[in-house]
């Protein structure tokens, strides 16, 4: 377009820095199966989204299985002026195996999903593209505390005896004798084929199916052998010769020495011959005709340069049967015969089985999910015993999953029943009701009281000053726990209700173990994105492009430090970045640096006496006297 001749032209500049918008952290993703659903609604591996207090897509959930509690559960949780939650919704489908714990396998395996058919967890990152908005805050209610414990180790107590050589023998397996978790135990598969003298030993044993959510070691049982009794086996040895013995060198024969000699053998003497050959002839003469009692307890057999010795009562006693040698050129196969053994009765084999702690399959999946969304899941451990929580943890290392000691207790509102039902949707709604009232997701969702519930699933022992409480000890490992307050007790978290506290996501890095200061952060990257791709090809890379781009960033860290939601910050242009090249391929590197609040752990007070208040006590009445004497 040219400028006009006789007119008027407006140009409108574009050279300011860019404000940075607020982005969205607290959209709430759920996933899980729900028979109730409308399917034509909610469809399977598909994202939806609707608001939490949208009675008709309530409706269209139904009652089935936890979707409908988790929802209920986050509303329980909003604060003041705080009406619904975003969600958004991905369901899945139950299992369709008879076996009920196969089922649970196959529930749990579809909302893992696939990254390469974008199921499961993986249909969340469709939501970005599909329904415009990002869920941040994941949770599988009732379906990330199932530790995918395996069969590890199948070893033999002792070795089974009387199989038939060459049969197959299934290894029957129960669940271990104090197994809490039998509903739900997938037993593993495996059998033994028997070898040439129908034993079953470690190496006889194949383990065809590793089993699954045992919380102890199964009891693995081989059936009762249906051979015969094995035989008798002579114990062997073997001498080996590489060349013609000298004169006066003698082997020892089950304690006999045997002398070779050049000539007038007599006795326990052998003839060297002209040969290797001849002098092998005359050994296997003698020692076959001997009428030595530790020598003839054995037969002998020659075999090319070697000497097959055979105890000729077969047992395990024909082991004590000795060979040595002083011959240059002989070695012997052992200092002893070996591999006699005993006849042996059919002997049923015993086994010993160890398992391994494994992962709960979704939680360890989420992980490429929440960093493709930059979110976060809060997951929850079964939550029946301490140690069963501490397993749990151990098998993960994400920070970007919130862990919390699983379940609370509810009055269900269909059944009218107390039941335990998950916690993460109700931290969810903690969190996003503590990122309502500070206007950003800063701080964290610790002593605030869970609203909704009649108590924890587990009563977990907490107090404010003794880190020996079963409270203090999972805090210590990262979980979050719910605790009871306690009515006139001053070390109690409060005085009354049901209180979370939990500070820390589950990675190993101390600078961003505290989940409010990963989400802090994740919010100054999201809210910085906007603002500053507009620069992107519309501006070259000039002086003043460089200061917007600088100001813009300054501009939304001096609000959140306005806000108190950072403490400090500094931006800085990488003067040793920004190369020549590196501009003239239109490459731009800034920095920054902020600093979020961590939040308050621990208050220590240093309590001691104060002598300078007797002092002037006593100067005080010192005066007061004086005055009255």
């Amino acid at each position: 377009m040219t400028a006009p001749v006789f007119g008027l032209q407006f140009i409108l500049q574009d050279d300011q820095a860019k404000p940075a918008i607020a982005a969205n952290l607290d959209v709430v993703g759920i996933i899980g199966p729900c028979n109730t659903a409308d399917p034509s609604v909610f469809l399977l591996d598909t994202p939806v989204f609707f608001n939490s207090t949208d009675t008709a897509m309530m409706a269209k959930i139904g009652t089935d299985g936890y979707i409908l509690d988790a929802i209920n559960g986050i509303n329980d949780q909003l604060a003041d002026f705080e009406v619904a939650a975003q969600i958004v919704y991905v369901r899945t489908d139950y299992g369709v195996s008879e076996d009920a714990n196969i089922q649970l396998q196959q529930t749990i395996a579809g909302i893992m999903g696939s990254s390469a058919a974008g199921t499961g967890v993986h249909a969340f990152a469709k939501a970005p593209n599909t329904l415009y908005l990002t869920p941040r805050l994941i949770c599988a209610p009732g379906y990330t505390g199932q530790l995918a414990n395996s069969l590890d180790t199948l070893t033999i107590g002792t070795v089974g005896h009387g199989y038939i050589p060459g049969d197959v023998y299934q290894i029957t397996f129960a669940p271990g004798n104090s197994e809490t978790n039998t509903a739900n135990v997938v037993l593993p598969q495996a059998h033994a084929v028997a070898d040439s003298n129908g034993r079953i030993n470690e190496a006889q044993i194949t383990i065809d199916g590793f089993g699954a959510w045992m919380t102890v070691a199964p009891t693995a049982t081989l059936p009762v052998p249906d051979g015969s009794a094995e035989a008798a086996v002579a114990a062997t040895g073997q001498i080996q010769f590489t060349a013609n013995p000298g004169v006066g060198s003698a082997l020892g024969i089950n304690g006999t020495s045997v002398t070779f000699v050049g000539a007038n053998p007599s006795g326990n003497e052998v003839l060297i011959g002209v040969n290797l050959d001849s002098t092998l002839n005359t050994l296997m003469t003698f020692l076959n005709g001997s009428s030595d009692v530790n020598i003839s307890q054995a037969s002998y057999v020659r075999s090319g340069n070697n000497v097959n010795i055979t105890d000729k009562t077969a047992g395990a006693a024909g082991n004590s049967f000795a060979l040595t040698s002083t011959v240059s050129g002989v070695s012997l196969s052992a200092a002893h015969l070996t591999g006699g053994s005993n006849s042996v009765s059919p002997t049923r084999g015993t086994l010993t089985a160890t398992i391994a702690l494994g992962a709960n399959p979704v939680v360890a999946e989420v992980a490429g999910v929440l960093d493709g969304l930059i979110g976060h899941m809060v997951a929850e451990s079964a939550g029946t015993s301490m140690i069963g929580d501490e397993n749990w943890r151990t098998t993960l290392n994400n920070r970007r999953v919130i862990g919390v000691s699983g379940g609370v207790k509810i009055l269900d509102p269909v059944t009218s029943e107390i039941v335990v039902r998950p916690v993460a949707p109700r931290v969810i709604g903690a969190i996003i009701a503590r990122d309502f009232e500070t206007g950003a997701p800063f701080h964290s969702a610790a002593n605030r009281p869970i609203q909704g519930i009649i108590g924890p699933a587990r009563n977990i022992g907490f107090n404010l000053t003794d880190g020996a409480t079963e409270g203090q000890e999972l805090l210590a490992v990262n979980m979050g726990v719910v605790v009871r307050g306690l009515a006139g007790v001053e070390n109690a978290i409060s005085s009354g209700g049901f209180v979370f506290i939990g500070t820390d996501n589950l990675g190993d890095d101390p600078l961003w173990q505290f989940y409010n200061v990963m989400r802090g952060r994740d919010y100054i990257h999201l809210s910085l994105m906007p603002a500053l791709r507009t620069y992107l090809g519309r501006s070259n890379i000039d002086r003043q492009t460089v200061q917007n781009v600088l100001t813009t960033v300054k501009d939304f860290l001096q609000i959140l430090k306005n806000q108190q939601h950072i403490i400090d910050f500094r931006v800085n242009f990488q003067g040793a970045l920004n190369t020549a090249d590196e501009i003239r391929l239109g490459h731009l590197t800034i920095g920054f640096q902020a600093e979020e609040p961590p939040v308050l752990r621990r208050i220590t007070t240093m309590s001691a006496r104060y002598r300078p208040a007797i002092d002037l006590m006593v100067q005080q009445l010192q005066q007061q006297l004086s005055l009255t004497a």
